[in-house]
């Protein structure tokens, strides 16, 4: 799943603003990061929700 470069970057927006929500300083973070950070979430967990 983690083949480009996007995808890391992705991980990286998810895992900052989990951390900084988990320290206590989620305030310092802009909502367009949190947004960017949710639609890279969905896009993960996408194949997961596909019911086949």
């Amino acid at each position: 799943m983690l083949t480009s470069i996007t995808n890391g970057i992705g991980i990286g927006f998810i895992a900052f603003c989990v951390l900084r929500l988990a320290t206590g300083r989620g305030r310092e973070v802009p909502v367009a990061l949190y947004a960017v950070a949710a639609i890279f979430a969905f896009y993960y967990l996408m194949p997961a929700l596909q019911l086949t």
